[in-house]
């Protein structure tokens, strides 16, 4: 009984749900600002992992919400639930094999409603290898109240996976085609219709492209081409390749005259074509006799032998004939035919004729000169009688005057006390030239110069006290004036005497000495 009582109750809370949904959505389906929770929609090829976004938007107020997310299991496995962070105490099954798979959020101390709008959750799906091409949905379930635990009813958007599935080829024969020189013709290769593709094989395991299969057309063949026209192809009829070369002969005509004859050259042709008589740029040939000499009578050619008229082409010589003098030459005429001006003899040019100009001396008041020569007739300046040497500035010759000077000439001797002076004067003429104080003399003091002692022999014997004939006695004589010996006069001599005996007795007391001391 209890349990058809509960069954009865959960009937009827159903139909009371679904009333309720409709009489929102019947409130809200005409107003934009109506309550929805989208699903998002991808794309996603077999195999693939994408994410699927819950969006809610125009929330009017919420405490909790049940979602129940349905999705085809044998297509799409649920890999990853992210909770948006929009509402509080989100609680979900760890079990991800499930459909629906139910997301909730409650929050029992709650002060008021949730007004809050955005990602609720991210979905992320993993799509089957085996899915085929085509579309599956995702839909939600909603069992969502209030503050006042009444229902609130969300319009609920659901989102679709657009699957790009495993393809099998069912591929198609097209056959090999020759080319032609119009078509363009292919390899043996197959295409696929369900998927546009084209492969090498039946089996489509090697892809290649229409292009890459392409042949490329072959060459136009037949007729004859011509320098003014193209040959004609046999298949097609359309004009090919390029045009033919020239077929060049030897025309003799004004229009391909390169070259006029000359009497050295015969005249020169170009080529002509012997189809479309074009000229050819670099092909010629001769023809015909040479010309006449081209002689110039208007003007004269020379040389020392004669002048004559010349070819203007070859220099052939007309009317060659001696040259006829206009006289000798002179100093500064040249001798000249006076048929062509041909100069026959130079001018002789200038002889110079020398005076000698003498030179002399300068003195102390007067310039001299030196000696040069003046040609008589140009009235040139040299140095030298072979007129070698031009002498350009004439003021060079000049020797300016100048005294000769002397050497000093003490006019006042310098003292102690007062200057002296001198000077120096021209020994021609006696002109003072020059003058010079001579400083006064500063008081010097000598000092004495001790130099060293002169050696005097002496020739006195002592045998008579020990000594031997051959001992010497020396001494030092020493001048009282300046300290040196003084030789050659008698008061040195009487000095020099009472020296040599004074140290003769020296000499003997210091032997007497040593030999009473030696017998002690």
């Amino acid at each position: 009984m209890k349990r058809k009582l509960s069954a009865a109750f959960a009937v009827i809370m159903a139909v009371c749900i679904l009333m309720a949904q409709a009489v929102c959505f019947t409130a809200f389906a005409d107003s934009e600002d109506a309550p929805s929770i989208v699903v998002s929609s991808t794309e996603a090829k077999a195999g693939d992992t994408v994410d699927v976004t819950i969006t809610m938007s125009n929330n009017p107020g919420l405490v909790s919400a049940n979602l129940y997310v349905n999705y085809d299991a044998d297509v799409l496995k649920l890999k990853e639930v992210k909770d948006g962070g929009l509402l509080s105490g989100v609680t979900h099954s760890d079990n991800y094999t499930t459909s629906p798979y139910g997301l909730c959020w409650v929050n029992d101390t709650a002060p008021e409603n949730f007004k809050v709008n955005g990602v609720l959750a991210t979905l992320t799906f993993e799509v089957s290898e085996e899915a085929v091409t085509g579309t599956t949905t995702i839909s939600l379930d909603q069992d969502i109240l209030n503050f006042d635990m009444d229902n609130v009813v969300f319009d609920l958007v659901s989102g679709n996976i657009q699957i790009e599935g495993k393809h099998i080829h069912e591929t198609e024969l097209i056959p090999a085609k020759k080319s032609s020189c119009t078509e363009n013709g292919n390899n043996e290769y197959y295409y696929c219709a369900g998927c546009g593709k084209y492969f090498k094989d039946a089996e489509a395991t090697i892809e290649t492209t229409k292009e890459a299969e392409q042949l490329p057309l072959v060459a136009h063949h037949g007729g004859e081409a011509t320098c003014t026209k193209k040959a004609v192809c046999d298949v097609c009829g359309q004009e090919y390749g390029e045009y033919a070369p020239h077929q060049y002969t030897e025309k003799v005509a004004d229009e391909y005259l390169k070259t006029p004859a000359t009497c050295v050259s015969k005249a020169v042709y170009f080529k002509s074509c012997s189809v479309c008589g074009q000229a050819s740029d670099t092909e010629t040939f001769e023809y015909g006799e040479l010309a006449d000499h081209n002689y110039d009578t208007t003007t004269w050619k020379s040389d020392k032998t004669g002048h004559w008229h010349a070819c203007t082409v070859c220099e052939d010589k007309l009317d060659f004939a001696e040259h006829t003098s206009s006289g000798p030459a002179t100093e500064y005429e040249p001798e000249v035919c006076k048929e062509c001006g041909y100069v026959i003899t130079p001018a002789l040019g200038h002889t110079h004729k020398l005076t000698l100009v003498e030179g002399f001396a300068a003195t102390c008041t007067e310039d001299g000169q030196k000696a040069y020569y003046v040609c008589d007739g140009c009235g040139k300046w040299f140095e030298d009688a072979t007129a070698s040497v031009e002498i350009t500035d004439h003021d060079s010759v000049i020797i300016k005057a100048a005294h000769t000077p002397s050497d000093w000439i003490v006019d006042k001797e310098a003292t102690e006390t007062e200057k002296g002076s001198q000077h120096k004067e021209c020994t021609v003429c006696g002109t003072v030239l020059e003058t010079e104080e001579i400083p006064a003399i500063k008081p010097v003091t000598t000092e004495p110069t001790v130099t060293e002692p002169t050696t005097v022999e002496s020739a006195t014997s002592k045998p008579d006290k020990g000594l031997s004939t051959s001992d010497t006695v020396t001494s030092s004589v020493i001048s009282s004036d300046n300290g040196t010996v003084q030789t050659g006069n008698s008061n040195i001599a009487v000095i020099l005497a009472a020296v040599l005996m004074l140290c003769s007795a020296v000499v003997y007391a210091y032997g007497y000495f040593r030999k009473n001391k030696s017998t002690k």
